[in-house]
């Protein structure tokens, strides 16, 4: 009996390791994205403080609300 223990736990240790690789392999294929992502939100960032003369805060604040509605999206990839 202790040896079915000992295998069932090495199985169930098994599969949440299996599940973990998916969660991680998922995980690093939306790093690209988001390195695309910040390279254009700074790009967004210099071209309205040369345009518009906008403030450093208000920069932030759209810099930010657009950065959670990319993850809102990535989210359901």
């Amino acid at each position: 009996m202790k040896d079915f223990k000992f295998l069932s736990s090495n199985f169930h240790k098994r599969i949440h390791l299996f599940e973990y690789q998916i969660y991680l392999s998922r995980a690093l294929e939306h790093i690209p994205k988001i390195f695309i992502l910040l390279n254009k939100l700074e790009n967004l960032k210099c071209s309205r403080e040369k345009l518009f003369g906008v403030e450093q805060s208000e920069i932030k604040e759209n810099l930010m609300t657009d950065w959670k509605l990319y993850l809102s999206i990535s989210t359901f990839l």
